[in-house]
C-alpha cells in the first residue's frame, strides 16, 4: 500500500489548488479538482466515516467558497465564511495527520531501540537509575525498583527523599544516595563509592556504585547515571580471607619454631621465632637474602642437594640436621625440614627449622657416660672372660713347678686357654675399632659372598649343612671396606651353622631393596632364638652358645652401621632365623 503520508500531503496541496484556482479565476468547474483528493482519502481510508466526513467538508469548502465569492448578502456571507473555515479546518488535520505519519517510522524506531535499551537493564545484575539535574528519578530497572522496595510506585519525577516515604525500610539509604549525588554533582567527574543497603531479612548488601554526572554545554546539570553492582559476596570473601590471613599470622607469630619461605634461594618470608634462630632483631634483616649465608661451609654441599631433591627431583618433605651460622658469627645446630610449596605462583622451599644446639650438648654427654659405662661394662666383662682361663693357666703352672705328672695334656689345655684369650681379646679389637683406619673400596657384594662361603665350607660339610646363594638380577657394588664385610658374613653365616647340629640347608638370597641398597638375607633352619633373649642380642658378651664370645653380633652392629646400613634379626624357636643386611648402593661417603 502506498505510505500514507504522501497520501494526505497530496490530498492537502490539491484542496489548497481548489481554493486558490476558485479564488483567482472564480470559475466553477474548477472545482471538479475536489474529486482527486475525495478519491485519495477513500482510497487511504476505506472506513465509510471517513469517506463520509470527507464528503461533507469538500461539500462545505465549495459552497462556503462560492458564498464568500458570488453573493455579498450578510447572512450568506456569514454561512459561507462558517463553511469555508470547517473545510479549512479539515485540510489543516490532513496536513497535520501527514506530518505525524511522516515522523511515524523514525518514531518507532525511536520506541524500538528504547524498548531494546530497557530490556537490556533490566536483564542486569545491577541496578540502574538515569536522574535529571535536579535528582528526579527518569527510569530505574527492576533490579532496582525490587531493592528499594519500589515495585509499584509512579517513581518517576519524585527525588529520593520523596521516595523514602513509600518505603520507610530504605529511607536512611535513600537519603544517603542524595548525600552522595551531591558530591557526584560537586567533583564533576565519575564518582566511585561503596553503599550499604539492610534487608528485610536482617542481612545487608554492599554495592560497588559508580555516579557519572551530565551536563549541559554552559555548565547547567542535565542529569545523573547511577549503576550500582552488589559486591556482598565479594566483601565477604575478602572479610574472610582477610581473617584467616591474620590467624595464619598469629599462628606463626607464636610459633616456637622458625618457619622461613624460600624462593631463588633468597629468604622471601620468615616470621619471628625463625628472626630470633637466625639471630636477628627484625625479618627486614633477614628477608632478601641468600639462603646460604646462613649454611655453614661444611654443610653448604649437603643443603644444596636437599634443595636440589626437593625442587627438582619430587621429594616431598626431607629433614636434616646441621649447622646454621646466625646473623651474630654464632654457629648452632638446627633441624630443619624442607618442604616443596608455591609461593607468589613460583615453587619455593618451606623450611621449618628448630635449634637442637641444647639437644646435641645433652646427647655428647650422654654419649660420653654411655662410653663410660660401656667400658666399663667392657673391663668387667673382659677381666671375668680373661679371668677364667688365666686360673686355670696359673694352676697347671703350679703344678708344673711341683714336679708333678701329665705334663703333655697339661700343656695342650694350656694352649686351648690361651686360644681363647687370644680370641677374645682379638674380637673385642674389632670392637674397638675406629672407621678412621678402614679401607673403602666399591666391592662386588656376589664375590665377598663366595670367598666367605668357600672359607666356610669345610665347617659347614662337617655339620652336614648346606650353603645356597641366589642372587637375583644384576647387583650394584657397594662401598665397603672388604675385611669388615667378610668379618660380618663370617659371623653370621658361623652361628646359623652352629645353629644347626643335625644339619639342614643356609640360604643366602642377594637381590636390590629399592633404588638405592640392596638386601642380603641369610636363613638359617637352626632351634631358633627365644622371644626373651632378642633383646639383649646387641649386649657384648651376651650369648646363647655355650662357647660363644657374646661378642660377634655387636662387632656385626658396629661394622653394618659404619657402612650406613641396617642389621635386622627375625627369630622362632624349633623354625629358625632370618638375618637381614641392609647396605646402600655406592654411598660414597661413610659417617662413624
Amino acid at each position: 500500500m502506498v505510505n500514507q503520508g504522501y497520501i494526505h500531503l497530496f490530498v492537502s496541496i490539491t484542496l489548497v489548488a481548489a481554493i486558490v484556482f476558485n479564488l483567482v479565476w472564480q470559475h466553477p468547474f474548477l472545482w471538479t479538482l475536489l474529486i482527486i483528493p475525495s478519491v485519495a482519502i477513500v482510497y487511504t481510508y476505506p472506513n465509510w466515516k471517513v469517506a463520509i466526513l470527507t464528503g461533507i467538508s469538500l461539500t462545505a469548502l465549495k459552497y462556503g467558497t462560492e458564498l464568500v465569492i458570488f453573493n455579498r448578502e450578510s447572512a450568506q456571507d456569514r454561512l459561507g465564511s462558517l463553511m469555508l473555515v470547517t473545510a479549512l479546518i479539515w485540510s489543516v488535520i490532513m496536513t497535520l495527520a501527514y506530518l505525524r505519519n511522516f515522523n511515524d517510522p523514525l518514531r518507532k524506531k525511536l520506541e524500538q531501540n528504547e524498548q531494546q535499551l530497557r530490556t537490556l537493564i533490566n536483564a542486569m545484575p545491577d541496578f540502574v537509575c538515569f536522574k535529571d539535574g535536579k535528582g528526579r528519578w527518569l527510569e530505574m530497572n527492576q533490579f532496582g525498583l525490587e531493592l528499594f522496595q519500589l515495585k509499584n510506585v509512579a517513581y518517576k519525577g519524585k527525588k529520593d527523599a520523596e521516595l523514602a516515604e513509600y518505603s520507610p525500610f530504605h529511607r536512611e539509604a535513600l537519603l544517603n544516595c542524595e548525600a552522595t549525588d551531591e558530591k557526584a554533582w560537586q567533583s564533576k567527574s565519575i564518582v566511585h563509592c561503596e553503599e550499604t543497603f539492610p534487608q528485610p531479612d536482617g542481612q545487608t548488601k554492599t554495592f560497588d556504585v559508580i555516579k557519572v554526572p551530565l551536563f549541559h554545554p554552559d555548565g547547567r546539570r542535565k542529569g545523573l547515571l547511577v549503576i550500582g553492582r552488589d559486591i556482598t559476596e565479594r566483601k565477604q570473601a575478602e572479610i574472610e580471607l582477610r581473617e584467616t590471613k591474620e590467624r595464619l599470622q598469629l599462628l606463626l607469630d607464636v610459633c616456637p619454631v622458625g618457619i622461613g619461605v624460600i624462593v631463588d634461594d633468597k629468604v622471601a618470608f620468615i616470621n619471628d621465632a625463625g628472626v630470633k634462630l637466625l639471630g636477628g632483631c627484625s625479618a627486614a634483616q633477614i628477608v632478601g637474602q641468600s639462603v646460604y649465608n646462613f649454611v655453614h661451609p661444611d654443610c653448604l654441599d649437603d643443603v644444596k642437594e636437599v634443595r636440589k631433591k626437593v625442587l627438582l627431583e619430587g621429594y616431598s618433605s626431607i629433614q636434616i640436621e646441621r649447622k646454621v651460622t646466625r646473623l651474630d658469627g654464632k654457629v648452632i645446630f638446627a633441624e630443619i625440614t624442607s618442604t616443596r610449596i608455591t609461593y607468589s605462583g613460583k615453587p619455593a622451599t618451606l623450611i621449618v627449622a628448630k635449634d637442637i644446639t641444647d639437644r646435641k650438648q645433652s646427647e655428647e654427654l650422654l654419649l660420653k657416660s654411655e662410653k663410660l659405662a660401656v667400658v666399663g661394662e667392657l673391663a668387667a666383662c673382659v677381666a671375668h672372660e680373661i679371668k677364667n682361663p688365666l686360673t686355670s693357666l696359673k694352676g697347671f703352672v703350679q703344678l708344673l713347678q711341683s714336679g708333678r705328672g701329665g705334663k703333655k695334656e697339661y700343656f695342650s689345655i694350656m694352649l686351648s686357654e690361651l686360644e681363647r684369650i687370644n680370641l677374645i681379646v682379638s674380637e673385642f679389637l674389632l670392637l674397638a675399632k675406629k672407621p678412621q683406619a678402614l679401607n673403602f673400596q666399591h666391592k662386588d657384594v656376589q664375590v665377598l659372598l663366595e670367598h666367605v662361603t668357600t672359607l666356610l665350607n669345610t665347617q659347614a660339610i662337617m655339620n652336614n649343612v648346606e650353603i645356597v646363594t641366589r642372587i637375583a638380577g644384576d647387583i650394584p657394588p657397594v662401598y665397603c671396606d672388604e675385611n669388615q664385610l667378610k668379618q660380618v658374613f663370617i659371623n653370621i653365616l658361623k652361628n646359623a651353622i652352629e645353629a644347626m647340629p643335625d644339619g639342614g640347608q643356609v640360604v643366602v638370597d642377594v637381590k636390590r631393596d629399592g633404588p638405592d641398597q640392596i638386601l642380603v638375607r641369610i636363613k638359617d633352619q637352626g632351634c631358633g632364638i627365644p622371644e626373651e633373649c632378642m633383646a639383649r642380642l646387641d649386649e657384648p658378651f651376651y650369648s646363647t652358645k655355650e662357647n660363644g664370645t657374646g661378642l660377634g653380633l655387636t662387632v656385626s652392629h658396629k661394622i653394618i652401621e659404619v657402612h650406613q646400613g641396617r642389621l635386622e634379626i627375625k627369630s622362632k624357636v624349633n623354625e629358625g632365623t632370618t638375618v637381614d643386611i641392609i647396605l646402600p648402593v655406592l654411598a660414597d661417603r661413610h659417617r662413624s
